[in-house]
């Protein structure tokens, strides 16, 4: 690689890399390598060359003479189409020259001995426009031979510059294999723009040369957002201005890697002052549950368009328990792995196996649909697809050979130049029944957020020209703000939904027209007793009344135990004196009503879903031991459930700011079990009594404790008094959608406290934060 570069003022930092793209067989491992970090640019051109020195090989864990790594000398260690393997050395042998381990070494491609290994070219290679950096085969003669590749840089002068790692310490198959790296790209790092006389300017002369071949033209600064008629692209490609602060990537325009992907979803936003904050989600619903990725996440909005372009890069399965050949996942290649209608079980690979191109096991996992190995198996679509507006975005079929196979299935998402930008987890560690059953995922929605409103002035605006294409369908004329409660004649729908203006802090939902859930289109109904402002949708928590203080306390005292379980920590126990629990009370210091319609919409909808399934089982009537204190069921809050989902309120432990988070953005599932055990899984766990639920609670150092007192959408739940439930057939029944939580009843199993689980958040509303201290009676 080959540019000049120089800062228009002294202090412009300035940083440098870069990436290669490969691995065995070719594959698509990234790794990058920093050659200029931060550096403060002169004013004049400074001039940077890069040189690919030489590769070392490292060999890890000799065990004696019958365990070598080999190289294939039939195809050598080809550096830019130069084989290099006749210059390799044993770093720090001190073989003398007539040796005949130079032979083994340069001519046989044997490194019978642990250690590095460098082989470099014998000058300077000029060459053109190639992008096949470096290829070689390699094979351990024995399994667990560990093996590392590095490739080192070296200025003109032959002073090192860097190191790309670009294996390491693998244990190579027994099998010959075949390692390619190609270069994938440079990106051009400006640190720190003070304003429009301080920039850094690339010499247009030379361009960007990387392997002979000016990539400035393709130069792109990365979130830039540019629109393809702006200016700057002028200024940066035929210039080599870079005016503004932030990554620039420049890829070869030669050899263009294939990319994959279904553009999923498309749009374009902006800011109309600096500072805006955005966050933007899709969803896909399949099996009745919801499963939701991030791809912009409280970004600061530039104040020209952001083009937004979502792919849905590859399918990715998981078989995690290979235990012999018996044991096997096997995928229906009647149906295949349909990703938007096209079967992609052709084109499936399972990650890291090496297999020679006409191994026997491609046709298996291919044509007969076979899963026979642990690990993960990717399907990707051979080219970029544009699908029109259909809504079943993936469908598949599998079943396992035995019982207990467990198994799951990601979605990774790309933006338009490859780069990773999230993933849906489908399904996790399910265990598979042994009928072929059919799991399909349809695309649900999109939500964008809308953090940081300050005032009339500071908008987010979406481009009504493009609107936010959701396979290929606008969705923009769907859009809602969560808990508005606007009029349906209220001017805001036409500012939202026809120009595109995000005037008003919240979340915004966008779905399909041929969506066939009919509760989205009805009318959400708010609590009654909330003290809503239409002119104002944010969270706030509200100071409840005494009376309702009261019934609080009363709430706390009659769901108290003298329990302890294992999950009470040691030093609660000596702070509560001890004896196993002891007896102890608590004492209500505040309660906090959190009014936030950002989390009651989806809560609402969701507990209509379940009210309507749970009607079609007519299910027997339930109650809970919070339902039984008289003087918290006058409380409006209470008076308002619906019984016929299984709503009740619940307990869930925890300290100060954790519950404030919660109320403002909701629970986590993923981040369920990071406190105490999960005995049924990763879920939320819920306790009908406030003495269970205080074994979870902590204190912000100040003595006040916390729990959450929410409304929870319990449905048909499974009911178990196992001692040792089996969590992975708990889970599986959840996975089917037929069930909605679990009772874990560790009353009637433990002599402790029955345990409510959930597992989608939208089944819970975090309503009443309680603030309490701890007393211990001794």
């Amino acid at each position: 690689m080959e540019f000049k570069v120089k800062g228009s003022k002294p202090g412009r930092q300035f940083s440098a890399e870069i990436s290669l793209l490969g691995g065995a067989g070719g594959g698509d491992a990234s790794v990058v390598a920093a050659f200029a970090k931060q550096e403060h640019l002169p004013t004049d051109w400074k001039h940077y060359s890069v040189y690919a020195a030489s590769v070392v090989f490292e060999y890890h864990n000799d065990q004696g003479p019958e365990f070598n790594i080999h190289l294939d000398p039939t195809v050598g260690v080809r550096l830019l189409g130069e084989d290099v393997l006749p210059n390799a050395v044993l770093l720090g042998s001190h073989w003398a020259p007539d040796n005949d381990r130079w032979k083994w070494l340069r001519e046989h491609g044997n490194l019978h001995w642990q250690g590095k290994y460098a082989m470099s070219t014998p000058a300077p290679l000029e060459k053109g426009s190639q992008r096949r950096l470096l290829e070689f085969r390699v094979k351990g003669s024995s399994p667990g031979r560990r093996f590392s590749a590095y490739l080192e840089f070296q200025d003109p002068m032959g002073r090192r510059m860097g190191e790309l790692t670009l294996l390491s310490r693998i244990a190579l198959p027994r099998e010959m294999t075949t390692y390619s790296f190609d270069v994938e790209q440079v990106a051009l790092t400006y640190h720190n723009d003070q304003g429009p006389e301080f920039n850094i300017h690339l010499d247009p002369t030379m361009g960007v040369r990387l392997l002979g071949e000016d990539v400035l033209p393709s130069a792109v600064l990365l979130g830039s957002g540019w629109a393809p008629d702006n200016p700057r692209w002028q200024t940066l490609r035929e210039h080599g201005n870079l005016h503004w602060q932030g990554k620039y990537e420049m890829r070869p325009g030669s050899g263009e890697l294939q990319r994959g992907g279904i553009k999923i979803m498309e749009f374009k936003v902006k800011g109309s002052k600096p500072g805006r904050q955005f966050s933007a989600e899709i969803s896909l619903l399949g099996g009745g549950v919801s499963v939701a990725a991030r791809f912009a996440k409280q970004e600061h909005l530039p104040t020209d368009w952001e083009h937004y372009s979502v792919y849905a890069a590859s399918v990715v399965f998981e078989y995690h328990n290979d235990q012999g050949p018996e044991f096997n996942i096997h995928l229906d290649p009647t149906v295949g792995v349909r990703l938007l209608g096209e079967d992609v079980l052709p084109n499936a690979v399972l990650l890291g196996s090496d297999w020679a191109p006409d191994n026997d096991r491609w046709k298996w996992l291919r044509e007969h649909g076979n899963l026979h190995w642990q690990g993960k198996y990717a399907m990707s679509t051979p080219v970029p697809l544009e699908k029109g507006s259909q809504r079943r975005l993936l469908e598949f079929r599998v079943r396992g050979s035995s019982p207990g196979r467990l198994f799951s299935a990601y979605l990774e998402l790309q933006d338009p130049m490859g780069r990773r930008m999230g993933e849906l987890t489908l399904l996790s560690r399910i265990a598979l029944p042994l009928e072929m059953t059919t799991y399909s995922f349809d695309v649900e929605q999109v939500a964008l957020t809308y953090h940081n409103d300050q005032g009339p002035e500071f908008n987010i605006h979406l481009d009504p020209t493009v609107g936010v294409r959701l396979l290929g369908e606008d969705v923009l004329p769907s859009a809602v703000l969560l808990g508005s409660g606007w009029a349906p004649d209220n001017p805001r729908w036409k500012w939202l939904r026809e120009h595109g203006n995000l005037h008003w802090r919240g979340k915004y939902e966008m779905r399909p027209a041929s969506s066939e859930d009919d509760i989205l289109n009805r009318t959400v109904e708010m609590p009654a007793y909330w003290h809503l402002n239409d002119e104002s949708m944010e969270s706030k928590r509200v100071p409840e009344t005494p009376e309702v203080c009261q019934a609080m306390q009363s709430l706390m005292d009659s769901t108290w135990k003298a329990i302890a379980t294992r999950d009470r920590a040691e030093e609660e126990e000596e702070e509560l004196g001890g004896g196993g629990g002891g007896v102890q009370r608590f004492e209500v210091v505040q309660v906090l009503r959190n009014e936030n319609p950002s989390l009651w919409v989806p809560y609402w909808r969701q507990r209509e879903r379940i009210r309507r399934q749970c009607g079609d089982k007519s299910l027997p009537a339930e109650t809970v031991k919070t339902s039984l204190c008289e003087e918290f069921c006058k409380t409006s809050g209470h008076a308002s459930l619906c019984h016929d989902a299984r709503e009740f309120y619940l307990f869930h432990g925890t300290n100060p700011s954790a519950a404030n988070a919660i109320c403002a953005s909701d629970f986590r599932v993923d981040l369920a079990g990071s406190h105490k055990g999960t005995l049924y899984g990763k879920g939320i766990y819920f306790a009908e009594a406030s003495s269970k639920s205080d074994e979870y609670a902590s204190d912000d150092q100040d003595g006040l404790h916390c729990m959450l007192l929410c409304k929870v959408s319990c449905g048909d739940w499974i009911y178990t008094d196992e001692v040792k439930p089996d969590v992975e057939a708990l889970l599986q029944k959840i996975q089917s959608g037929q069930h909605h939580s679990i009772l874990g009843d560790r009353e009637k199993a433990r002599g402790t406290y029955r345990e409510f689980i959930l597992f989608n958040n939208d089944q819970v509303y975090p309503e009443y934060i309680v603030v309490y201290k701890r007393h211990a009676v001794r």
